[in-house]
């Protein structure tokens, strides 16, 4: 693990490019190690005995199994192609431009976009070439082969995002964007928490669930099972229900993830303007919360030392409050070259005497404001 890390330490940007080539490889390379098992489990009779008299041919078989990788793959470099440019040319990531950043964030959702319409491709050149051989082709069999083709593509869209954006996460993003400053970027992908756990959806219930509904459909046999009944509709029902309940829950849950978030963004903006009345509403007991109460008690500390600055700088100049909240200051005191003088106002006692507490200070304040200021330094010439 330490060998792995040194060497995306070493050359991220490079390194990155080609893990990225290797996960979509492998990931596809799953998908097509798949296939004769989900065809088995999920394609009835028909649908597979005609596959098999489409991919007769080897033909076939190059145009629709082999290639629709090497486009994407053509697509990929293409796509990478200014990130390729800024390396050649010996660029640091973080001078990277504009446009070679946005790709780097992007990538991870388009390659693995490309790598799901790239199976889309691949059926419909499969159905091609059946009407090109003159292959009778119910629509059943395309309803089942479109179905296979998504569970396959959806498979390797899922291992593909996930890997490229692990890498991303921790590899990337803090050497192009050092400061942190990523949200600044325009025109990137946004995949906040909500799109990510859709597509963490896609992966532990949509496509399980176009599985599930092919596989009992197959063992349905139109009725011709071992119930003498036939369950189409109760299968659709199901699986579409399954979907229908886990996208409410899905989308139910990140919005109770995301609305604390950006709660919470909202009230850092306006702590960083210097707006410290702010209170964060908690809503549970989990980490999120917790953060939350941090923000509020973070702002409350924030707002007394604002109020205490301020206090201070009531008492004494404000140029020496700041001189003292910003150094450190050692027992003992330091040596200093300094210029000290000694006035008095003429008759202050009795004048004093004779005003208000209030025009005391007031002329005090008067006086203090002429005799401390700094003049520049004069220069003989």
């Amino acid at each position: 693990m330490k060998f792995i890390k040194r060497v995306f330490n070493t050359k991220p940007i490079i390194t990155i490019l080609i893990t990225s080539v290797i996960v979509i490889i492998v990931a596809n390379a799953i998908s097509v190690g798949l296939i004769d098992y989900i065809s088995i489990l999920s394609l009835s009779p028909e649908a597979r005995i005609t596959t098999k008299i489409i991919s007769a041919k080897l033909w076939t078989n190059i145009v629709s199994r082999v290639l629709p990788f090497p486009l994407a793959l053509i697509f990929s470099i293409y796509y990478a192609w200014p990130i390729i440019r800024h390396i050649r040319q010996r660029h640091k990531p973080h001078h990277f431009s504009d446009t070679a950043k946005i790709k780097l964030l992007n990538y991870p959702f388009v390659l693995s976009f490309v790598s799901l319409l790239s199976w889309i491709l691949g059926n419909f050149l499969h159905l091609m070439c059946g009407v090109i051989l003159n292959v009778k082709i119910s629509p059943t069999t395309i309803f089942e082969l479109n179905i296979t083709s998504l569970v396959l593509g959806g498979i390797t869209f899922v291992i593909t995002y996930y890997s490229l954006e692990y890498l991303q996460r921790e590899f990337i993003i803090s050497k192009i964007f050092p400061t942190g400053e990523i949200n600044l970027t325009k025109k990137s992908i946004k995949m906040d928490i909500q799109k990510k756990l859709f597509i963490f959806l896609l992966a532990s219930v949509v496509l399980p669930s176009l599985f599930y509904y092919r596989f009992l459909e197959t063992f349905n046999n139109h009725g011709l099972n071992a119930l003498n009944q036939n369950m189409s509709n109760v299968i659709f029902i199901f699986c579409l229900g399954i979907v229908l309940i886990s996208t409410l829950i899905t989308y139910f849950k990140s919005y109770s993830i995301q609305k604390p978030i950006i709660q919470m963004i909202e009230a850092a903006k306006k702590i960083e303007c210097g707006n410290f009345d702010i209170k964060v509403p908690v809503y549970s007991e989990d980490e999120i919360s917790e953060l939350a109460q941090r923000i509020n008690r973070m702002a409350k500390g924030l707002k007394e030392r604002e109020y205490m600055k301020q206090v201070f700088g009531k008492v004494v100049d404000p140029n020496i409050r700041d001189y003292l909240l910003n150094h450190s200051q050692q027992l003992g005191g330091e040596l200093k070259d300094v210029t000290i003088l000694f006035c008095d106002l003429e008759g202050f006692s009795t004048l004093s005497e004779k005003l208000s507490p209030l025009a005391v200070v007031s002329l005090l304040n008067q006086y203090f404001e002429v005799m401390t200021v700094i003049l520049p330094k004069r220069t003989d010439s």
